[in-house]
């Protein structure tokens, strides 16, 4: 049997053939054959539709990413903005907390207790 590619009227193809043997002898030949340029243009279009789904898959898998990431992130940011706004209210002797610590409860534990009861300790020594 041969595999390989072959010059067939002028063209290129990729071929193989199987000879048909009786009683010894060749009688004929089994023949099966693809055109280079067939094959060739076919490769391409594969390729071609390979890369656009690839890119495609990395654009959905890339917006994905980024819209996790702005969910982790703003649900980090959310408490800290708030213990930076009781933070400030604090500085400037503000010391009503309630509405800032009923949102802590909310969103974080210990570090706004902590700052709320700050808070709540030192609005018993001013009063």
């Amino acid at each position: 049997m041969y595999t390989g590619q072959a010059t067939i009227l002028g063209k290129q193809y990729i071929t193989a053939y199987q000879p048909i043997i009786s009683n010894d002898k060749v009688i004929g030949i089994l023949f099966t054959g693809v055109s280079l340029e067939n094959v060739s243009a076919f490769v391409s279009k594969e390729i071609k539709t390979l890369t656009i789904s690839l890119l495609i898959i990395t654009l959905v898998a890339l917006t994905i990413s980024m819209v996790i990431t702005f969910m982790i992130s703003s649900n980090i940011a959310k408490p800290l903005i708030l213990i930076q706004n009781t933070m400030n209210k604090i500085a400037n002797y503000n010391l009503d907390t309630d509405e800032e610590r009923q949102q802590a409860e909310k969103w974080i534990n210990n570090p706004m207790k902590l700052a709320i009861c700050f808070v709540l300790s030192k609005k018993r020594l001013i009063i």
